[in-house]
């Protein structure tokens, strides 16, 4: 996937700003809550919040799926710049 594609995907997690936690979800072994903002659900996943496509657990679980398939193809790109 062309990197431009991936930063695409990234710009939908947003530095994490507060929110109302109104549950959370559990994926390999580790809990994400989720938050009610005021762009909707999002799962805060580290120092990010993901967007959920929908205000249910079962987008938001694969949001955050979609969030953490993205960084790990982004860690295992090589960066041509400065060797």
């Amino acid at each position: 996937m062309p990197r431009l594609a991936l930063l695409l995907l990234l710009a939908a997690c947003t530095p994490a700003p507060r929110g109302t936690e109104i549950g959370s979800l559990t994926e390999a072994g580790r809990s994400y809550p989720i938050l009610q903002t005021d762009q909707g659900w999002q799962v805060r996943a580290g120092d990010f919040l993901v967007r959920c496509r929908a205000d249910t657990e079962q987008d938001c679980y694969w949001s955050l799926r979609h969030h953490q398939a993205t960084i790990r193809r982004l860690d295992n790109i090589e960066t041509p710049l400065g060797g």
